[in-house]
């Protein structure tokens, strides 16, 4: 299971990314990174875009299989 990001360096997105790396032992992420980046591990895929910008969504979302939004604070998640 992939599952994109949005909002990763925000306090939500730290805590979402935090907590399912540390309780999940499978699954990957794919954090949607705007302005300020993260670093990659191996089960943490970074990448920059701008919501803004279709091609750079389409491209984030390539092989997800869930994604994870997180924006002002809210916290949707579309299966």
């Amino acid at each position: 299971m992939k599952i994109l990001v949005t909002g990763a360096t925000g306090k939500v997105g730290q805590a979402f990314i935090r907590r399912f790396l540390a309780e999940r032992g499978d699954g990957t992420l794919r954090a949607f990174c705007h302005n300020r980046m993260l670093e990659s591990t191996d089960r943490l895929e970074v990448v920059r875009g701008n919501l803004a910008n279709r091609a750079d969504i389409d491209t984030a979302m390539e092989e997800i299989d869930r994604k994870s939004t997180r924006l002002n604070s809210s916290h949707v998640l579309i299966s």
